[in-house]
């Protein structure tokens, strides 16, 4: 199980967009979450971004952890660290304190390297409310 290269369990996990899905909008969490579909968008996360093998991101991410085995276009800012694993492909700018790039990667973009910093969520507007009469 991919996880394990991770060093993620299952119950780690609190979202995950899957092969073969699309989703295009804001994503707001704490947790980690997986994506290995096509994700258009941004993200903001207190917590771990896992962008998957079979995974085309096009956003903006700001997360404490990222990690990347598959495809991703945009500006990326990691708190704690960024993980280019072999065979992820980054084109776009990168703001972090710790980069881990492995043998295989394609990286095309600029980095900055910053302090970590710990950031509140933002917060997320609540949904309206039902009125059950209608």
């Amino acid at each position: 199980m991919l996880m394990r290269k991770d060093k993620l369990k299952a119950d780690d996990i609190v979202g995950m967009l899957g092969n073969g899905t699309t989703f295009e909008g804001v994503l707001k969490f704490s947790g980690t979450v997986r994506i290995d579909g096509v994700f258009t968008g941004e993200v903001d996360a207190d917590g771990v971004v896992i962008i998957g093998d079979t995974a085309k991101v096009n956003a903006q991410i700001h997360a404490d952890t990222i990690i990347i085995h598959g495809e991703m276009h945009g500006e990326v800012h990691a708190d704690k660290s960024l993980q280019l694993k072999a065979g992820g492909k980054l084109f776009g700018n990168v703001k972090t304190s710790s980069l881990v790039i492995e043998n295989g990667v394609i990286f095309d973009g600029h980095c900055q390297m910053v302090r970590e910093e710990r950031r509140p969520l933002s917060a997320v507007e609540p949904l309206p409310q039902v009125s059950g009469n209608s």
